[in-house]
């Protein structure tokens, strides 16, 4: 291997990755300094991911086979993590966790004369704030977990589509752990049973050429039998116009544009071009994902709507609008050199941009990272101008919200319009 600086890291389905040197399970590895004649040995660990295993029971106290049970991410909207099926025991079993905290939650089930099982979470309730949240670490396996699903009224969504011609669509029906989906022709009827309490959506997409080209919306609440009649009508067009703010020509093919539908949900980003034709998505919220081009740092959005995690757009069926962005050439400059506890630069050291801006923190989607050369030295460009604290530390891997509230050890800096800032820092242990 050439001499130089080396992070190694090992993984395997259903471990932790694991990173030579790395303080914690998700944290940055240490980097290995081989030479033209050096060699080195390590060892690396694999550790399981978290299971938790329990049983689902009828009133009678008998186990309940068949039946579906999430493990969801704690945080403000459910996340689903993992699932798993009761056996004929009714035992169930969900690996692969990584560790954190966890809401158990089973499926709904319809049983006879519309007499059902609501999704019920650990703790025998229907709400997720009022259920008991669940730790799990690495290597362990939590039993014990018995949950017996309430009584209740399950409901269906029915209805047809209605709009076009002649053609198929797609009828999805969004909800808290997944979709469930339909082919049907136009005018033909949809039909999705066994549906518990609470608030859907529903997005109906023509199959023809273009797909998507007709499309219709809906978000209501369950408590009972639904009819939904779904108007698809021609999906909204939406082009981008990419501005400078002091005048300057741009490039607009070295601009990369994603938007992802937030609401309904999905995966999936739709790249759009600056000064292109326009671009059809179907209808409710999406969030841009902007990469500015080298110096330059997104201005403004005149044209969104701001929101927790980031700047919005709503497109309204049988509308066309055009969205501008205004860049900005002034983009700032920070850079130093990171030094460890003994005062030698400390090389291939991860380093982080933490924004003490809210607006800031929204672009750049939490913070940036860096790893320092073999001179110890680190650099961040097309930075926005604003506050930032600039933290060195093998503890720290991810962006996470809670991992990074500003003053976690960490050197101030601010930076105006087209500056370059000069900060050497410290490599730092940040408390847990």
């Amino acid at each position: 291997m050439p001499a130089g600086a080396w992070l190694v890291s090992a993984s395997k389905k259903g471990y932790a990755a694991a990173r030579f040197g790395q303080k914690r399970w998700n944290a940055a590895g240490t980097p290995i300094i081989l030479d033209a004649e050096g060699s080195f040995t390590m060892e690396l660990r694999l550790k399981k991911l978290g299971v938790f295993t329990g049983e689902i029971l009828d009133e009678n106290q008998v186990g309940l086979p068949g039946l579906l049970v999430h493990a969801y991410r704690e945080g403000a909207k459910l996340k689903l993590a993992g699932d798993g099926e009761t056996d004929d025991r009714g035992v169930f079993r969900i690996a692969g966790l990584e560790p954190g905290r966890y809401y158990i939650r089973t499926d709904g089930k319809e049983l006879e004369d519309k007499y059902g099982l609501l999704p019920t979470f650990f703790g025998q309730t229907t709400r997720a704030q009022d259920s008991r949240l669940m730790d799990i670490r690495l290597e362990e396996e939590y039993g014990g977990i018995t949950i017996q699903p309430l009584p209740g009224k399950l409901s269906t969504i029915s209805g047809n589509t209605t709009g076009i011609f002649g053609e198929m669509s797609t009828v999805t029906l969004f909800t808290d752990s997944g979709t469930r989906e339909k082919k049907v022709p136009n005018g033909g009827p949809f039909r999705f049973e066994e549906v518990a309490p609470g608030t859907y959506e529903l997005l109906a997409e023509s199959l023809g050429t273009p797909p998507g080209a007709m499309s219709a919306y809906r978000k209501f609440t369950v408590d009972r039998d639904v009819d939904v009649k779904l108007d698809l009508a021609p999906s909204p067009d939406i082009r981008l116009r990419c501005e400078e703010r002091h005048g300057t020509a741009l490039d607009t093919r070295s601009i990369p544009i994603f938007l992802h539908r937030m609401e309904p949900p999905d995966g999936a980003a739709k790249q759009v071009w600056c000064n292109e034709p326009a671009v059809t998505l179907s209808p409710n919220a999406w969030e841009w994902a902007i990469t500015p081009p080298a110096g330059m740092y997104v201005y403004a959005l005149p044209d969104s709507k701001r929101s927790e995690s980031g700047y919005r757009i709503t497109p309204i069926a049988r509308s066309q609008r055009t969205n501008t962005v205004i860049f900005s050439t002034g983009a700032a400059e920070i850079g130093g050199m990171v030094r460890a506890t003994d005062g030698q630069p400390a090389m291939g050291a991860p380093v982080f941009l933490v924004p003490v801006d809210k607006d800031v923190r929204m672009w750049l989607n939490g913070v940036a990272s860096a790893i320092s050369d073999q001179n110890g030295m680190y650099s961040f460009a097309g930075v926005i101008p604003g506050r930032y604290e600039v933290v060195s530390s093998f503890q720290l891997q991810n962006s996470g919200d809670k991992e990074w509230t500003p003053g976690i050890s960490g050197q101030g800096v601010t930076v105006e319009e087209g500056a370059k800032a000069s900060l050497d820092i410290r490599l730092t242990e940040v408390p847990e």
